[in-house]
């Protein structure tokens, strides 16, 4: 995306107390996500520098001049000129038009030097005057005299003069600016988008000089401009300010089915959802979409059977631990949670004995759940062992090098030992923990039936300073609840076989971490 916006009484308003600099965060934001923002301004060169002095920190282009000359950071891109000859005509026909009224006169060049005295081809003619009237008319004589020249005049009023920092002289109560054939604001963007190779254009204003460019493009004006200006455009494209017209640009855009859940969210909840801020985030390993509400809801829109069985879990476990889940609905696929305000566990990790101590905590809390199968919820297998070893199946697929051997040996261990069945999470790890106040919160359970213990070991082997610090016969100190130790070894084994095939996928830097570990254990 690319924004073009007016300089006065646009980005700068001076009346309005913080205005400027909520503008220039706002467009920090807007280049750091990857867009561009264009000065796009009447001003010359040294007169942007004037109210502007840091200009180049937060802009990609300079429009000037009403668009008789464009700039990169490096230098004048394309200009057009007013030539010297033409531009004496147009000063002496001023000059002849202006009986006993008070006139002056500044020239810009397409260097952005302002003179009082006419050398070379002009930029822009700018023309000070002392009554509105005679600024009219004479704009209206000029327009039509110079139109098959390709001139064209701008008019700026009695408010102009106090938004531009160059004065000449006193009693002057307006302006009006002669540009070249080939310049107007609108004429200088398509040129610059043509060369960008931009698709998406936008243009915001206040004036009559902005008016051609809010009309050609997606173009939105200030609430402040003059009323006849305002009733060109709809209550949608009407801006109380440049920042809260980027923050609705940066503001993703639902798609109808998104649109949906959305709604359903605000029934369900009692709540105005669509107007808080929207962040989009990248689910990795799932087809899910994810994104966030304000600092209030995260939801996640997602399948059918998945809303069902996180549901199901959610449910069961205490709150605390867990994401807070709010509302859902199978039949549009979604669900809303509490949004959990952490870190990253990778972010912020914790001292090993204290991380595994709460991961213990947090396995101890699993609900009890009686069934005839065992595995993942909705997909369950009749046996410990059938899951488990459909478990190794997969794994030995991206794993292929890595002999099975030993995997299979703790599988034999396992047997068709039945274990006393918890639901637990299922993808129980680091990547998908939070850190708030020191404490682990989990997100994103892909519940499972089974041994408890499981997924104890599974987690504390998702992250190599834990297991690599503390060795198995720590671990062993946890749920001792009549296991032998050459289950709980099996069982280790296998959970380390089967996260050493994610580590592959995900964690790749980390797997000789892990085959090391699997050669010892």
């Amino acid at each position: 995306m690319i924004l073009f916006c007016d300089f006065d009484g646009t980005l700068s308003r001076e009346e309005i107390p913080g205005d400027f600099e909520r503008n220039l965060e706002a467009i920090r934001r807007f280049r750091e996500a990857g867009h561009k923002f264009v000065l796009t301004t009447g001003r010359g060169l040294a007169s942007v520098k004037r109210g502007f002095p840091k200009y180049k920190e937060y802009t990609d282009y300079l429009i000037l001049d009403n668009g008789a000359v464009c700039m990169g950071q490096d230098g004048v891109l394309f200009s057009y000129l007013i030539s010297e000859d033409e531009a004496r005509k147009i000063v002496n026909d001023i000059h002849e038009m202006s009986g006993e009224h008070h006139i002056g006169f500044t020239f810009y060049n397409s260097e952005g030097a302002e003179n009082l005295e006419l050398h070379g081809g002009q930029t822009k003619i700018r023309v000070w005057v002392d009554d509105d009237d005679f600024m009219g008319e004479t704009n209206e004589r000029l327009s039509a005299k110079y139109r098959e020249d390709g001139v064209r005049f701008y008019t700026g009023h009695r408010a102009a003069l106090a938004l531009i920092n160059f004065q000449p002289g006193a009693g002057f109560t307006c302006l009006l600016d002669a540009t070249p054939a080939g310049a107007g604001k609108e004429e200088a963007i398509e040129r610059l988008v043509e060369m960008l190779g931009e698709k998406q254009v936008v243009t915001v204003g206040d004036g009559n000089n902005d008016l051609a460019m809010i009309r050609k493009y997606d173009g939105y004006i200030m609430n402040s401009a003059a009323p006849y200006l305002l009733a060109e455009l709809d209550g949608a494209h009407i801006t109380s300010s440049i920042a809260d017209l980027i923050n609705k640009l940066m503001r993703p855009s639902f798609d109808a089915d998104q649109m949906l859940v959305i709604r359903d969210i605000e029934r369900q909840l009692v709540c105005r959802a669509i107007d808080l801020p929207v962040t989009f985030y990248s689910t990795g390993a799932t087809d899910a979409t994810v994104f966030s509400l304000g600092d209030k809801y995260l939801v996640k829109i997602t399948d059918r059977e998945t809303v069902q069985t996180q549901k199901t879990f959610l449910d069961l476990v205490p709150e605390g631990r867990f994401q807070k889940l709010l509302c859902a609905n199978e039949s549009l696929g979604y669900e809303c949670f509490e949004f959990i305000v952490g870190e990253r566990y990778s972010d912020a990790p914790l001292e090993p004995h204290a991380a595994v101590r709460q991961v213990a905590e947090i396995v101890g809390q699993y609900p009890r759940y009686d069934s005839e199968n065992y595995g993942f919820l909705g997909d369950e297998k009749p046996t410990w062992r059938e899951f488990l070893l459909d478990e190794i199946e997969y794994a030995a697929h991206r794993i292929p090098d890595i002999s099975r051997n030993k995997v299979m040996a703790a599988l034999d261990v396992v047997g068709d030992y039945a274990p006393v069945q918890y639901l637990m999470h299922g993808d129980f790890g680091t990547h998908n923990f939070l850190v708030s106040n020191g404490e682990i919160r989990v997100i994103d359970p892909m519940p499972v039936i089974g041994d408890r213990l499981y997924d104890f070991y599974f987690a504390i082997l998702s992250d190599t300073d834990i297991f690599g610090e503390l060795g198995v016969n720590y671990y062993f100190q946890f749920f001792d609840d009549g296991y032998s130790r050459e289950y709980k070894m099996a069982l280790l084994t296998i959970a380390l076989y089967v996260r050493m095939s994610r580590a592959a996928v995900y964690d790749e830097v980390n797997l000789p971490a892990y085959e090391r570990l699997y050669e010892k254990i």
